[in-house]
């Protein structure tokens, strides 16, 4: 009766997914292009004899400042640079209170943190 219909229906066949793999993906692979050209302006390929002290025999490179960007989060809004520096941010979290405050004052004064594409100012 109706039960053996149902028994013997066809499976379904699966749409096959024409999904590119995830290392082939644009997003993927415009990071991958973007990470390649920070290493190389930051001149962390290079050799392992350059940036040597004769003196100590130890490599010592030259310091780097690197651009990190973030959205804004909706809980940020109406809220001071300190404020979300010192409550988002985990490096941030961990150190003493007056260093927090003289780092942030630091790169307030040369111009690191940026709005908009803006410097902030005290």
């Amino acid at each position: 009766g109706d039960n053996e219909s149902a028994n013997t229906a066809k499976p379904q066949k699966h749409k096959q997914r024409s999904r590119v793999p995830s290392n082939q993906r644009p997003a993927k692979r415009l990071k991958h292009q973007n990470d390649i050209a920070e290493i190389e302006a930051l001149q962390l390929c290079s050799p392992p004899s350059q940036h040597r002290n004769d003196a100590t025999g130890l490599r010592v490179p030259p310091p780097v400042i690197r651009l990190l960007r973030s959205g804004v989060k909706g809980r940020w809004c109406g809220k001071t640079v300190h404020w979300v520096m010192n409550n988002e941010f985990g490096d941030w979290q961990g150190l003493p209170q007056a260093e927090r405050e003289e780092r942030l004052e630091k790169l307030i004064a040369g111009g690191l943190i940026r709005i908009n594409g803006v410097s902030i100012s005290k």
